[in-house]
């Protein structure tokens, strides 16, 4: 399975935020500390557990009740230092981290070298974590304040694939406790409550470890409201303060508002579209080909983001360094036609579905669907929520003869939208 197909929309990141008109929190939010703030999000959360998912949305709630032992810097996207205090690297292939002293977890144990390396193992044992938690040959404690990790060979990735292996307690691991529904870290946020598709709460760790980090915000409630306009409504009436996905046709009508705060800065994200290039059409190159060239990425802006964002050609976002255009396929529907006739494909019945799992990605499959139609293949469009869209993905992809493939590769898990293939 690989993404040789790529639909790509560096969209920027945008984040809407209005001011709270509650009494409440008003000395706090004079001095510029809120008390609490409602985040709004479009997706339900999948799970609390920190590593059976690759859900964006429930990485959110990750990055609030864990700590890895590198965490990436995000202005520059470097792993630097977290819950590991030092390290070196001992050979090539051998490095030895420290850990931070007096670090508690959620329930007031102490961290110790030991639970870094049973989270290391229970991390491998789930398939969505096999692309970042399966690169040592070997791990062993150095007291309990230290942990030496020797690779199979020189990796050049290993402390952004420690950045994403979250810290537990070892006692809880052995016990079998259930990390979706009682999700213990070192984060700075302790979980509260979770109501099935309408809220999440945390409240602040009042022993957080990291003094530069501390929480400011005392609780954090996140709500869900998958319909993009209702969540422009629930911002504008102040039901809600932050929108961390305002729906791209909303934000010219946000930035009128002068109540509204909107932020937008170049993200990392791709929006792409995925194929299984092991099953027919999509296994024949000059299929992919003739697909890329016949979608048209400016269009897709303009009516899946309303014009904000770039077209990125490459596999990689232009904000990370090493990004190349070089070799890349334009929009040319007449190539595109040359290419399905080296395909073989020209004047067969070609027809095949596309997942999506919100407005936007279905307002970019509908471009899509027109595009491909210009040169005769048909695609339908399937929407469904978010853990459905997960479910069915993993369910398409994990079928026989692909359970041995490595979730790394399984780019359309992170898609806006993905192809299943019947």
């Amino acid at each position: 399975m690989t993404a040789v197909l790529m639909l790509s929309v560096l969209q920027g990141c945008s984040v809407s935020a209005r001011e709270e008109n509650g009494a409440q929190d008003k000395k706090q939010k004079d001095q510029g500390t809120p008390q609490s703030i409602t985040i709004a999000i479009e997706s339900d959360v999948p799970t609390l557990h920190p590593f059976d998912h690759k859900s964006v949305t429930a990485g959110y709630m990750n990055a609030l009740t864990y700590n890895c032992l590198f965490r990436l810097n995000t202005d520059t996207l470097d792993p630097e230092p977290d819950l590991c205090s030092g390290y070196e690297a001992l050979s090539d292939t051998c490095w030895r981290f420290e850990l931070e002293e007096g670090v508690r977890f959620h329930d007031g144990s102490l961290v110790t070298s030991e639970d870094v390396v049973a989270s290391m193992e229970y991390a491998a044992s789930f398939a969505q974590a096999s692309d970042y938690a399966s690169f040592w040959n070997r791990m062993e404690t150095d007291g309990e304040g230290a942990v030496i990790i020797t690779p199979e060979k020189p990796y050049a990735m290993i402390l952004n694939d420690l950045a994403s292996i979250k810290i537990i307690p070892k006692a809880l691991i052995d016990s079998g406790n259930d990390f979706n529904l009682n999700p213990i870290g070192t984060g700075p946020y302790v979980f509260e409550e979770y109501v099935l598709g309408d809220r999440l709460a945390f409240t602040a760790f009042e022993d957080y470890f990291d003094s530069e980090h501390m929480p400011s915000i005392k609780k954090l409630v996140w709500r869900i409201i998958p319909e993009g306009f209702s969540r422009t409504i629930a911002l504008e009436t102040g039901e809600i303060d932050v929108i961390i996905e305002p729906d791209a046709n909303d934000i010219t009508r946000m930035e009128q508002n002068p109540s509204i705060t909107v932020l937008e800065k170049e993200g990392t994200r791709l929006n792409f579209l995925t194929v299984n290039t092991e099953k027919k059409p999509f296994d024949n190159l000059y299929f992919r080909k003739a697909l890329n060239a016949a979608i048209d990425k400016r269009a897709v802006l303009e009516v899946a983001l309303n014009g904000r964002g770039s077209a990125s050609v490459s596999q990689l976002p232009s904000v990370f360094e090493g990004c190349s255009e070089k070799g890349c396929g334009e929009y040319d529907v007449e190539a595109a036609r040359e290419y399905l006739q080296m395909s073989g494909y020209a004047g067969k019945t070609v027809i095949f579905s596309c997942y999506v799992y919100n407005d936007t990605a279905r307002r970019t499959a509908e471009v899509i669907q027109a595009c491909l139609y210009e040169i005769g293949v048909e695609m339908m469009i399937e929407q469904l929520d978010y853990t459905a869209y997960l479910s069915e993905v993993l369910r398409e992809i994990m079928r026989p003869p692909f359970q041995a493939i490595r979730l790394q590769a399984l780019t359309g898990i992170f898609t806006a939208f993905t192809i299943p293939i019947r």
